[in-house]
């Protein structure tokens, strides 16, 4: 579960609101009215993994990237169980769909990569290379097939 905190003008909260009674996998929605200094508005809630990419599509369509604040939280642990009020018990094999803004935001500030992946990206290019000089000398251009597989 994400806890996601926006920061909106007054006069966004209203279409803001509209817009995540539409989206499936939002639970505990707080407005706090003229809570962020100078005017405006913050909002609270957490949302399913499964239904984030939506929900950040969403906050992006109305321009709140841009014009309000946006911040996003990983939820650890929790006491109450989400699922029930909204939420289908078997979207739990969806938990693992990627958080496309999530991935976007870690890349954009500077993630790093170990080395065992610069290993990995290098056995699988010497894979590729190695996979090709066989074909080449034996005159294929396409891999060779066990027998009673499909051409």
């Amino acid at each position: 579960m994400l806890h996601i905190r926006v920061v909106t003008t007054p006069g966004l909260t209203g279409r803001l609101l509209d817009r995540l009674a539409e989206l499936p996998g939002i639970h505990n929605l707080i407005v706090l009215e003229g809570a962020a200094r100078p005017s405006g508005d913050a909002v609270f809630f957490d949302v399913d993994h499964s239904a984030a990419n939506p929900v950040f599509q969403a906050l992006r369509g109305l321009s709140l990237d841009r014009d309000g604040a946006v911040t996003v939280e990983q939820v650890d642990a929790s006491l109450t169980s989400t699922v029930g009020a909204g939420t289908d018990a078997g979207l739990s094999a969806r938990e693992d769909a990627p958080v496309w803004e999530m991935v976007e935001a870690t890349i954009r500030g500077g993630a790093v990569y170990s080395l065992s992946f610069y290993i990995l990206i290098a056995v699988g290019a010497g894979g590729l290379s190695a996979q090709r000089a066989i074909w080449r000398r034996r005159g294929a251009r396409r891999p060779i097939l066990p027998p009673g597989s499909p051409s």
